[in-house]
């Protein structure tokens, strides 16, 4: 499950995830960071795809992470293609 589909069930804002990251001790996070995650322009470091997973008792995982980034990645191409035929 990607993280802000975990955090609208939930109810829980970036920020609130964010909190939560800090009281890990992960002292970079605030809610852009969380943002950029969910947005795949940032991959978490390790630590922080640990943290996910704890906070979400799961559901969150290291594949979820993977798996928008490929996504993302797939997307690059055609966006420079459109961006070249308009350009």
């Amino acid at each position: 499950m990607d993280l802000k589909s975990y955090r609208g069930l939930r109810k829980w804002s970036q920020e609130h995830v964010a909190q939560l990251l800090r009281d890990r001790g992960l002292k970079a996070s605030n809610g852009g960071v969380v943002a950029k995650h969910e947005r795949g322009e940032r991959f978490p470091d390790p630590d922080t795809v640990e943290a996910y997973r704890e906070i979400t008792d799961g559901a969150v995982r290291y594949e979820d992470w993977t798996a928008l980034r490929d996504s993302i990645r797939s997307r690059q191409p055609q966006q420079q293609e459109r961006k070249a035929a308009h350009g």
